[in-house]
């Protein structure tokens, strides 16, 4: 196999700038366990669990909410990219990301 170099598997397409959220659906969709937002400008939508107290523990509201909102981003034209994360709470360790 060829040594890895920087223009190899595409990561020299990946901005060095951070991802501007200008759209936030969380409280548009009445998510409780999740939340929603999109970058028009680099076509992306970030669902972030939000149970930080509990770990992020899913329960079946959060695999609803998770659910639409993957149906959503995916029917959603300015969405390309499809990022998964967690809201952090700096007073316990993330249990996610």
């Amino acid at each position: 196999t060829a040594p890895p170099t920087k223009l190899r598997d595409g990561f020299h397409l990946i901005p060095t700038t951070p991802i501007h959220y200008d759209i936030d659906l969380t409280s548009k969709c009445n998510f409780q366990d999740i939340t929603y937002q999109t970058s028009t400008s680099d076509r992306c939508a970030r669902l972030a669990f939000n149970r930080p107290d509990v770990l992020h523990a899913f329960r079946p509201n959060t695999i609803n909410e998770l659910r639409r909102a993957l149906e959503m981003a995916s029917d959603d034209v300015r969405v390309s990219v499809i990022l998964l994360s967690s809201e952090l709470n700096e007073a316990r360790t993330p249990a996610f990301c």
